[in-house]
Parts: C-alpha cells; structure tokens; sequence
C-alpha cells in the first residue's frame, strides 16, 4: 500500500498510528520522527523516555534494592505500566538486531540511550561530529553556479544535523551566512528597500529570492560597483540644458546601494579573518580531542566503549598515516 499513488508524482503518506520503524540506517531522521511519534501519542512516554523511570525499590538491612512484583503499590504499578508502554513503542519501532541491542536493557530511558551511543557515538565521537558540522556551518558558502534551493537544501541538512546532536542555532540566516548577504542585496532592489533587517528568517529569505536572475557582486574596479541583475544596464537619464547629453543619475535607490556594497566588503574581510580564526581553533580542539582518545587506557573501557575507541584510533591513524 506504501506505494500506491493517487495522481502521478503523489504518492501516500505514511501512517499516523504506526511508529517509524527504523531499519539501521539514518539514525538522526528516525530519532526526529519517533520523538514526535511518541509525543503525540503519550507524551507522558516521552518524558519517561527522555527522563528515565526507576524500577521500584525498598531498604532491607540499610541497602537499596528493587521490590518484587507482589509488593508494588498502587503507584508502583503506575509507573511500571507507564515505563512499559514507553518499551512497546521503541520494540514496535526497531528492526531485530536494535531490538537485540536494547532488550536487556530495563527501562526505556536505558534503550533511548543505549540507541544513541550506538548510533551517535560517545560524548567524545559525538563532539567530534558536532566539531565537524560546525566547521561546515561557519565555512558555509554557496557553489558556483549552485541554485538558491540546492543551497538551502544543503544549509538545512548541516542544522538538522547538528541540531540532532544537540546544538540548535537560531534560524537567522544573515548573521552566520554571509555569502548569502548578495541575495538579500537583490531583495533589498526588488522593493526597493531603504534598510536592511539583519533578522531575516530562512524560509523568507528563500521565498524573495525564486524569482531573482543572479547577481554579480562588485569585485572589479568599476566604479559603479552595486549588484546587478545579469544583462542589466545602468540607468540613465537626460540632462536638462543645451547639450542634451546622458548623464548618468545617482538616485537614492544607487547611493543605499553603493553603500551597502561597501558595507558588505568591510564585513567579508572581517569575516575572512574571523574564519582563519574559527578554523585554527576547530582544528585544535579536534586535536585535543584525538589526543584524550590516544591518553586512554583500553582496559578501562567496557566492551561497548572499547569497539568505539578501536574505531577512533583507527581513523586517527589513518588520518596521520601512523603504523
């Protein structure tokens, strides 16, 4: 039924009842979707997932241990049920081998975890991703000759990504991606803007641009240096007086654009700089993280952590050719 379409192109939804399953692959997809699968069924689930849920304990002879099933309270049971229907939503979305890797585990919180660690790695192999994207997304810019949607669409998969893994940036294009300030330029043209508001959110940003030829930004010497739409002259008018001679006009519309020209090349020369910067202290922190990786002693490490770290020392030595 999955693959049944109604009209060419439209093919059916997914269902709304059964939870994503997740089959091993794109981790970070399925973790969003389930999230929300579980929060607008149960969100009392949710909070056990996300929070954990305790088994019910009691003290005999000064030492904590868990209760037997005959001896829960009324609220115990409650709990318990409410721990249980968090499981069967994660049994109910996983394929046999997760369900293997989860199915000792007690509660769901343990589970939740236990698929993350998995999947995301440790805090330290998640760091190292974080570190990664975020170098991406402070050297994001736009590819020759790439369109305003394929930019987006590869804007969009960094974040998602990141935000997956714990850090969220606000969805304010024009204070991280400069090289997208061209494209607000050609906006600011089309309606004839006197200001610009560097608070513009992402989907506007993309809305105003669909219908926008691209721009060549004043690199040359020319000394009209504003954006231009390709094959676009400069506007002129005729003087008034006995020559009759075309003269060219600087009205307002060209002296905000000049100046927001040289506004943008004043910024992209701090902002060159602020990269170098950025990126000599991403690659030191990735250092500093390799090197915590080689400093550990692998008897310490539990079965699980000890395949992750043979992965690590793995990569770190294939990045720096060691033996």
């Amino acid at each position: 039924m999955g693959g049944r379409t109604f009209q060419p192109g439209v093919a059916e939804g997914q269902s709304t009842t059964r939870p994503p399953l997740f089959d091993g692959t794109n981790y970070a997809y399925w973790k969003e979707r389930m999230r929300i699968f579980i929060q607008s069924n149960d969100y009392d689930s949710w909070m056990v997932i996300k929070h954990g849920e305790t088994v019910p304990t009691k003290i005999v002879d000064g030492v904590l241990v868990p209760k037997l099933e005959t001896e829960y309270t009324s609220n115990d049971k409650k709990k318990m049920q409410l721990n249980a229907r968090a499981v069967n939503f994660l049994y109910c979305a996983v394929n046999p081998d997760d369900y293997r890797k989860i199915s000792r585990c007690k509660t769901a919180n343990e589970m939740w975890n236990k698929l993350e660690v998995t999947y995301e790695g440790t805090s330290q192999v998640k760091n190292s991703k974080i570190n990664l994207l975020t170098h991406e997304y402070e050297l994001f810019m736009m590819m020759e000759n790439e369109t305003i949607d394929g930019m987006f669409e590869r804007f969009s998969t960094i974040v998602s990504n990141l935000d997956t893994l714990g850090k969220h940036y606000e969805d304010h294009v024009l204070q991280s991606t400069p090289c997208w300030v061209n494209y607000l330029v050609a906006v600011c043209f089309l309606t004839l803007l006197s200001t610009v508001d560097a608070e513009v959110e992402v989907d506007e940003t993309i809305g105003s641009t669909d219908q926008i030829p691209p721009f060549n930004v004043a690199d040359s010497d020319d000394e009209d240096p504003i954006p231009r739409p390709i094959g676009r002259k400069k506007a002129k008018s005729i003087a008034s007086g006995s020559g009759g001679s075309a003269s060219v006009s600087a009205s307002p519309r060209d002296e905000i654009g000049r100046a927001m020209v040289e506004q943008l090349r004043a910024f992209n020369l701090q902002e060159q700089e602020r990269l170098k910067l950025k990126e000599k202290e991403l690659k030191i922190k990735e250092q500093e993280a390799e090197m915590k990786v080689m400093q550990t002693d692998p008897g310490t490490l539990s079965e699980f952590g000890l395949m992750i770290y043979e992965q690590r020392m793995r990569e770190i030595k294939e990045k720096y050719n060691l033996p």
